[in-house]
């Protein structure tokens, strides 16, 4: 005869004991759900802002190598804009370009050595919101194919922080007009290093010192600060989180829902001769 312990040893789950698994599993897995979701969506603008941050400081190295300005051109869902930039100047949703551009006029020393070609308004002069555009004697410097993340987009600006405050808008940025809304709609989505390293551009004219990468669908985002003018520096991630976005005629903006960031930027009011 064998011994009561081993019956009892081969004793299985009963039903009961299953199903209460089973639950305890359905809630961990919809506890966990929504902050995986959120860590996917963070990691992605990680990554994107890890690839932007690489082209961006390749840009600047081939600026210095060519010594002349050089733009990294960053392709965006163009679909969601309500002006279009003009044709053939940015690459596909995900992907960027380094570029040589063109000069209007180059002392070799000073700020004005910044100022692209305008063939619209002649050597000596390009508005403050005229953007580093391609031409066709200007140079393809990529290679090797930039790329960031889906879901991802990214576009340069202006930042201004105070205090807890801190501050998206696009100053000197022009885009209505039948021919220069285009054009201008460059600006947001290139950003330019001069022969030395420094962010091109000077007081907001003709570049953005900055790049918002942000997600989508949350608004998620991170903040990449370019360089500084006339200063051989490395563009940096900074540590800040947006808390408005300012436009012209406004005052301070209220409060930002990160969900409804991508339409602000998406339909921005033209801001040519604004500044913050």
């Amino acid at each position: 005869m064998r011994p009561p312990h081993a019956a009892r040893s081969r004793r299985g789950f009963t039903l009961v004991e299953m199903l209460i698994v089973l639950l305890i599993i359905v809630l961990l897995t919809t506890l966990a759900a929504p902050a995986f979701s959120q860590m996917v969506k963070r990691t992605r603008v990680d990554q994107a802002t890890t690839s932007i941050l690489s082209a961006c400081n390749r840009a600047r190295a081939e600026a210095q190598r060519v010594r002349t300005l050089v733009a990294l051109y960053i392709g965006d869902d163009t679909s969601r804009l309500a002006t279009k930039p003009l044709a053939g100047q940015l690459p596909p949703y995900g992907q960027m370009e380094v570029w040589t551009v063109k000069l209007g006029y180059n002392d070799g020393i000073s700020w004005i050595s910044c100022r692209p070609d305008a063939p619209e308004y002649g050597y000596w002069w390009s508005p403050n919101w005229y953007p580093c555009r391609k031409h066709g004697s200007d140079q393809n410097l990529t290679g090797t194919p930039l790329t960031f993340s889906s879901g991802v987009r990214a576009v340069s600006c202006v930042i201004k922080k105070s205090g807890n405050d801190v501050h998206l808008g696009f100053p000197k940025y022009k885009n209505d007009g039948a021919w220069e809304g285009p054009i201008g709609e460059i600006k947001r989505h290139t950003v330019a290093y001069d022969k030395r390293g420094g962010a091109a551009g000077w007081d907001y004219n003709w570049n953005y010192p900055y790049i918002l990468v942000f997600d989508t669908t949350t608004g998620e985002h991170r903040v990449i600060q370019v360089g500084v003018t006339q200063a051989a520096s490395r563009a940096r991630v900074m540590p800040w989180t947006l808390t408005g976005v300012r436009k012209p005629s406004v005052g301070t903006p209220g409060p930002l829902n990160l969900r409804n960031l991508p339409g602000e930027i998406d339909n921005y009011p033209t801001a040519e001769n604004w500044t913050f």
